[in-house]
């Protein structure tokens, strides 16, 4: 009866993360790069250089569903991805439309660790968190442009038994540095066969690192009740244990 006791009451008090689970990061800014006509896109990094610290947070539910069906990537919605760089927020602001906010998990598949020219590891997967903006619609000339921007970081861990989102990411079992960028981007039409194919690469501006430092915010861990129908469920199981010992 005691042993029965003992172990309802233990479940009672085991602690889940509640949602959203937070990270809190550092990156060191080890490169600034630079391709094409960047001036449009400046004003996006100004007043960050090589050494600069970067700090932000990202937000995500550990429910939240794969929103991609192959078994070998997951693709999992963000709720909020930032980081403390002014100029970069400010010039974000004026984006109109959002791309996709997400974590990407990506197990090597059969047909490409079996590959005879280039397999992959098997034993090793890729993780990335992502924010990418989009300006507004391009219009459709010779010389528009529009920028595009996103924030990442990218990292290689053991491969997972599945693509399933954790409850906590594995930066603890990173296999090399976890990567940081903050990148620029300009699109557009440079000629009328850009118009009859689609938009290109025009220019691109980024602020490149690692992660020197990342937590899980743990004021976000917190106990979570069992709902009242386990209670009497666990409570009801120990009385029954009770009465079948005092009967024998």
């Amino acid at each position: 009866m005691r042993f029965t006791l003992l172990a309802v009451s233990l479940a009672f008090a085991t602690p889940t993360f509640a949602s959203p689970v937070t990270y809190d990061f550092t990156a060191k800014i080890d490169l600034i790069d630079r391709f094409g006509d960047t001036t449009a896109l400046e004003s996006g990094l100004a007043g960050l250089g090589v050494g600069a610290e970067v700090t932000g947070s990202f937000s995500y539910d550990p429910n939240t569903p794969d929103r991609d069906d192959d078994d070998f990537f997951g693709d999992y919605a963000l709720t909020d991805f930032t980081v403390d760089l002014d100029a970069f927020n400010a010039f974000n602001a004026n984006l109109s439309i959002l791309g996709g906010n997400d974590i990407g998990i990506e197990l090597p598949a059969p047909e490409f660790v079996n590959d005879p020219f280039d397999p992959l590891d098997p034993n090793i997967s890729f993780y990335s968190i992502n924010n990418n903006a989009r300006g507004g619609s391009l219009d459709f000339a010779v010389g528009a442009q529009s920028p595009v921007t996103s924030i990442a970081i990218d990292f290689e861990a053991p491969t997972p038994t599945s693509d399933a989102l954790p409850a906590q990411l594995p930066f603890e079992d990173s296999l090399g540095p976890i990567l940081f960028r903050v990148f620029l981007e300009s699109e557009g039409y440079r000629t009328d066969e850009d118009l009859f194919f689609g938009p290109v690469f025009l220019a691109a501006l980024s602020a490149e690192g690692e992660i020197t430092q990342i937590a899980l915010r743990t004021d976000e861990v917190t106990p979570v009740p069992l709902p009242a129908s386990s209670l009497l469920l666990l409570g009801g199981i120990g009385l029954l244990a009770g009465l079948k010992r005092r009967g024998a």
